[in-house]
């Protein structure tokens, strides 16, 4: 327990808390049938895994926090181009990032500030 105190209130306290809602697992939903509509089911449960509650949950947070890497970026660094493979998640925490695109040679970009993710979405679903 000391070690988790360790992680959770002092190495990784900011983190956590900037990006907790990324680590969201719901528990399973039983599914009734649905009295009043044939067919159609209704969920039970909408419970989430917590930190207190729940030693799996927190032993597997506890493994991803163990191997998280904090890094600076120098300005101007390009980090991916369009067609690059993402082999990892970024978890802004301070700072000014562009998201853009290419189409034509035309480059388009949209600033974004803090708090953000870079990569997860082509981690998740590929």
């Amino acid at each position: 327990m000391h070690k988790e105190k360790l992680y959770f209130e002092c190495l990784y306290h900011r983190f956590w808390e900037q990006f907790k809602k990324h680590f969201n697992l719901y528990k399973a939903t039983r599914l009734i049938d649905n009295k009043n509509r044939p067919g159609e089911f209704v969920k039970i449960s909408k419970a989430r895994y917590t930190l207190e509650k729940d030693y799996d949950y927190r032993s597997l947070i506890m493994a991803i926090m163990q191997v998280l890497e904090p890094i600076k970026i120098a300005r101007g660094t390009k980090l991916y181009s369009e067609l690059d493979e993402f082999t990892e998640i970024l978890y802004v925490m301070k700072g000014v990032y562009e998201v853009g695109y290419s189409v034509n040679n035309n480059e388009t970009y949209v600033m974004m500030k803090d708090k953000g993710t870079i990569g997860d979405y082509n981690l998740t679903f590929h």
